[in-house]
């Protein structure tokens, strides 16, 4: 399980060659909008500096030499040209070091679960509780937790990496993952969806009694709430929320960072690019209010 260890920059300086402005102590890296303590940040402009003093849970950022003036003095600095570059090469380094982000342990299978035999469960790092139905072609990939009376259908990919680069200068690179997923109790996923890990540390996680239905994508980091139903080839990219009760309609797409409140109804193809509100019903591309759509359908027409 997660550790909450501390290391310093400067312990790292000697591998990676860090140009240190201010020395600190961090946990993850991660970006701006991720919920994980003692963050190692990157940031790439003033649009970004902004937004840094909301957010208390970065303990050191990595920006250009430029930017070093406007960044608080109690937070750790390193310098580069490229800061998500640089964080993404701290994060393949600190991810590498055994023990300190996460304890590894033998994964535990509750006798009571049904397992079929072409299913494949990893040998580390997975908690499968009581009840679990996992059924024939899935995959359970490392720092996945499965609670009690979850059912797990065919060909779905649970845990495995997020789609989460590094634009080095020799092109992308798949950088190494952190984060693990948690399927919270009597959840049920359809066939052929994939659940991601969370991409820097922590867990995607699906709530008590949700439903996801077939070929959906669910992102890393991603928050579904209590009783919330996604239907068909719907796609969260990362970080998404989605409140209990709510509703994700076939084939819509919500951007990342999106934050949906409990009892939405999100219509099928809406493309949703706005936080939405407890309560509301949105639609369209990009989505808006459902009345004020078929208000718009009736001028048109």
């Amino acid at each position: 399980m997660f550790t909450g260890r501390l290391i310093k920059a400067s312990e790292l300086d000697h591998d990676l060659r860090l140009e240190i402005v201010r020395d600190f102590e961090f946990s993850y890296c991660g970006k701006l909008g991720l919920s994980l303590p003692n963050m190692l940040v990157p940031i790439e402009s003033e649009k970004y500096l902004r937004q840094l003093t909301a957010h208390s849970d970065v303990s050191g950022v990595v920006c250009t030499p430029d930017l070093v003036e406007g960044i608080e003095v109690d937070l750790g600095v390193i310098i580069a040209e490229r800061p998500r570059e640089k964080v993404n090469e701290i994060q393949d380094f600190i991810a590498q070091i055994k023990g300190f982000q996460w304890e590894n342990f033998d994964s535990k299978i509750d006798p009571s679960a049904n397992i079929h035999p072409r299913a494949w469960v990893a040998d580390e790092d997975v908690i499968i509780g009581k009840n679990v139905t996992i059924e024939a072609g899935a995959a359970i990939y490392p720092r996945t937790i499965v609670e009690e009376d979850v059912i797990i259908g065919p060909n779905n990919a649970i845990g495995y990496d997020a789609f989460e680069s590094n634009p080095t200068e020799s092109g992308l690179r798949r950088f190494a993952q952190s984060g693990g997923v948690i399927l919270r109790r009597s959840a049920t996923l359809f066939s052929n969806l994939c659940v991601t890990r969370a991409a820097y540390g922590g867990f995607t996680e699906i709530g008590e009694r949700s439903m996801i239905d077939n070929l959906v994508h669910i992102a890393h980091d991603c928050i579904i709430g209590k009783d919330v139903k996604i239907i068909a080839c719907a796609e969260l990219s990362g970080r998404v929320i989605v409140g209990d009760n709510s509703q994700i309609g076939m084939n819509a797409t919500i951007l990342n960072g999106i934050t949906i409140g409990s009892s939405c109804d999100i219509s099928l193809g809406a493309v949703v690019t706005k936080d939405v509100g407890s309560e509301q019903k949105v639609t369209g591309n990009f989505a808006i209010p459902h009345n004020d759509f078929l208000s718009q359908m009736r001028k048109m027409k």
